[in-house]
C-alpha cells in the first residue's frame, strides 16, 4: 500500500513557518498585556526625592521600591479600577485609585508624602559582650 499523504521538505518548511508566525502574533499579545506606571516619589515639604519607597498595587504582591533619586516603574494588569499605595517609613501613607488603565498604557503619577512628626524617643545605652555572646546592661 503506498500512502496517501507523504510529507516534502516543501511541506515541512511551511509548516514550520506558519507556527513561527502564529508563535511569534501569541508572544506580541502576550507581552502587551500590561501597563506601565512611572514617577518619582518626593517629600511634600521641601520636594527632595524619597528613595527606598514602596510603590505597590492595593490587595496584591505588586511592589517596588523607589531608587535614590525617588523614581519607579512598577508594571499593572489593565483594570478598570486600581489604587495604587505610596508608603515610606517615617512619612504618611497616600493612594490614589486610577480607573480604566488599558493595556500597553504608560502613566506618570508623581506623589509627594508629607513627613510624619513622632514623639518617640530612644535611648541607646552602652553594652558590652560578654565571651560567651550575650549582652548584658
Amino acid at each position: 500500500m503506498k500512502p496517501r499523504f507523504t510529507f516534502t521538505e516543501k511541506h515541512i518548511r511551511r509548516t514550520t513557518y506558519i507556527f513561527t508566525f502564529l508563535f511569534c502574533c501569541c508572544s506580541f499579545f502576550t507581552l502587551a498585556q500590561s501597563a506601565t506606571l512611572i514617577g518619582t516619589v518626593s517629600d511634600e515639604d521641601n520636594g527632595t526625592a524619597i528613595d527606598f519607597a514602596t510603590v505597590y498595587v492595593k490587595g496584591s504582591n505588586n511592589a517596588v521600591e523607589t531608587n535614590e533619586s525617588g523614581q519607579y516603574r512598577l508594571e499593572v494588569k489593565p483594570s478598570k479600577r486600581l489604587t495604587i499605595v505610596f508608603t515610606r517609613t517615617g512619612y504618611e501613607q497616600k493612594s490614589i485609585t486610577l480607573k480604566d488603565l488599558k493595556a500597553s498604557e504608560t502613566r506618570t503619577i508623581n506623589m509627594q508624602l508629607k513627613e510624619v512628626v513622632s514623639d518617640i524617643d530612644i535611648t541607646v545605652r552602652d553594652k558590652r559582650m560578654e565571651t560567651t555572646g550575650m549582652v548584658t546592661e
